[in-house]
């Protein structure tokens, strides 16, 4: 085989293995893409933290930064939903349509309120038209019927 045939036979294996190396490299991108994230992982939505965990914006959600797969949120962290809380904790919120809240335990009797998930008593008396202004409930106990 002529020298210049055997050159191109090896330009021709290099650039095949480039190619399929990098084939594999893309494939292997796009997996770990679709994956779910491990706690401590940055995340930012999409794809989901994995099992029970969340996504977790330290200062409150913002669709232009990343934030971290968390188990759950402690007292007076940033939360959007209840469940991001740990165990008993609830996301107190200002208002019922304020995006970010802080993880605290249930309120007593007496104690501000937009929705029954943040009273002990679990009743909220507040209005609907209350709610909708963005009035503050009180927590009280569950009226009878």
């Amino acid at each position: 085989m002529p020298a210049s045939t055997t050159v191109l036979l090896f330009v021709l294996v290099i650039v095949t293995v480039s190619v399929l190396g990098n084939e594999e490299a893309r494939v292997r991108a796009r997996r770990n893409l679709l994956q779910c994230k491990r706690q401590g992982e940055s995340c930012r939505g999409f794809p989901r933290c994995c099992g029970t965990q969340h996504c977790h914006w330290e200062g409150g959600y913002n669709p232009l930064r990343a934030g971290v797969c968390s188990a759950c949120n402690g007292p007076d962290q940033t939360c959007q939903l209840d469940s991001q809380c740990c165990q008993s904790l609830v996301c107190h919120k200002t208002a019922l349509v304020a995006v970010d809240g802080a993880c605290a335990a249930k309120r007593n009797k007496g104690g501000a309120c937009y929705r029954d998930a943040q009273c002990i008593t679990g009743y909220c008396d507040i209005s609907t038209l209350g709610v909708v202004r963005g009035d503050t409930g009180t927590c009280q106990d569950t009226p009878t019927k």
